[in-house]
């Protein structure tokens, strides 16, 4: 959307030097174009990349938990539908737009789950990871200049990547260790390990 607009534009600009040059006569010089600034386009990749690690961590989570290697806690302290009521609670009192029932987010939510009867979900969910950690290594690739927290995201998203291939293609699937989630190589992302 941001390009779009950038696009929008720099069509426009273009549009008005056409305009001005004509004015001026056949013998005006031509004007060099200004190489464009964009200041906070390295920021701009580094929260897309961090977006796409976030969604395949969640991913991959997701599919630990639909194999049984990660375990919940027991339901009768975590429901989810108490969460979700008690986090919109604060917006009860805005009626536009209306506040979307439990029943309804659950249903959109968990609907492409249900979709395919008798097949495991989980690996679809290990491909889905796998094209996140694949979409935030081509932004963080793309990132110039990059600096230790770059390479750092970088190592998450390969390590990532080829667990959640090996996962996705059935390694260690009789296994019922759970992954371990390692912070050495960043504070915030984790990369996974099978044990």
């Amino acid at each position: 959307m941001l390009s779009d607009h950038e696009n929008y534009a720099e069509a426009q600009n273009q549009r008005s030097g056409r305009g001005a040059s004509k004015a001026h006569g056949k013998g005006a010089p031509p004007k060099q174009k200004k190489k464009k600034c964009r200041p906070y386009l390295r920021e701009m990749m580094m929260y897309q990349a961090m977006q796409h690690i976030s969604g395949g961590l969640y991913k991959s989570v997701m599919c630990f938990l639909t194999d049984g290697k990660i375990s919940l806690p027991l339901s009768h302290f975590d429901r989810e539908k108490v969460r979700y009521e008690h986090r919109f609670v604060p917006f009860a009192c805005i009626s536009t737009p209306p506040p979307v029932p439990y029943a309804q987010f659950y249903e959109v939510a968990y609907r492409s789950m249900a979709d395919i009867p008798g097949q495991s979900h989980s690996p679809i969910l290990a491909l889905s990871a796998c094209k996140h950690f694949s979409q935030a290594k081509t932004v963080l690739e793309a990132v110039q200049n990059p600096d230790d927290e770059v390479a750092s995201l970088l190592r998450v998203c390969k390590v990532n990547y080829v667990v959640m291939k090996l996962v996705s293609g059935g390694h260690k699937q009789s296994c019922k260790f759970p992954p371990e989630f390692d912070f050495s190589v960043h504070p915030h992302f984790p990369t996974i390990k099978l044990v």
